[in-house]
């Protein structure tokens, strides 16, 4: 088990993870974006199996829902489907790409070595930075999330900021919370924009499984090798 201690900014606050081994030069960085009534404790030993060796950052949501739970945006479930505060989303949206230039220049690590992994209403915000920031990072990961379609109207409206990009999608064909149809939807959409993507669907509800996470680990592994840098 690594240790965790807090992380605090001008903006988020959350919990950080340094690997025992303290490497000189430029930096590998994950970030963790938990999903809606959670917090920042949710995906510390997800993050821990997807990059052992490299800084972790799990980030808490600004919008607070109850004791111990938040969000980055409301959201109603209802029979047509959920429906989202996009002010929110956008708002988090803006404090995400804050964050991140943050995190690449106080822990020397550039954008091509960051990664970003979400789940749930943390993968939607994933999938919004991939589709929308000007900032490119070495990989998105996006776990059993869907695609707000303002992101996806910005993407089609100006494909040239999805170049480049890498994402790993990957959805639970039994998710009762947010539907598997969510996420091909979304791959149709990167299929569309030809963006680099690799989907991955388990047979499972609404969460993350062993396999998955060795996959999602693999998928950087195999992007290290092909691409011939030293992401992760």
């Amino acid at each position: 088990m690594r240790s965790w201690t807090t992380y605090s900014s001008e903006n988020l606050t959350g919990l950080i993870s340094h690997p025992s081994k303290k490497l000189e030069g430029e930096q590998s960085l994950l970030i963790l974006l938990h999903g809606v009534g959670a917090n920042e404790k949710s995906l510390c030993t997800v993050g821990e199996q997807l990059a052992p060796d490299e800084i972790i950052v799990s980030l808490r949501a600004p919008l607070i829902l109850g004791e111990s739970s938040f969000g980055w945006f409301h959201v109603q479930f209802t029979p047509e489907g959920p429906r989202h505060n996009w002010a929110e989303a956008e708002a988090s949206f803006k404090i995400l790409e804050q964050e991140i230039k943050k995190l690449s220049q106080t822990y020397n690590a550039p954008l091509k070595r960051i990664a970003i992994m979400g789940f749930s209403q943390g993968s939607i915000m994933t999938m919004g930075l991939a589709l929308k920031s000007s900032l490119t990072v070495g990989h998105y990961l996006c776990f059993s999330g869907r695609t707000l379609p303002e992101f996806s109207d910005h993407a089609r409206k100006h494909p040239e900021t999805v170049k480049g990009r890498r994402i790993f999608l990957t959805h639970g064909s039994l998710d009762d919370k947010l539907p598997v149809g969510m996420a091909h939807k979304s791959r149709e959409l990167l299929e569309e924009l030809k963006v680099n993507y690799h989907y991955l669907e388990f047979q499972g509800g609404h969460g993350i499984q062993e396999n998955v996470l060795k996959a999602a680990r693999t998928w950087m592994s195999f992007l290290n090798e092909e691409l011939q840098t030293d992401y992760f």
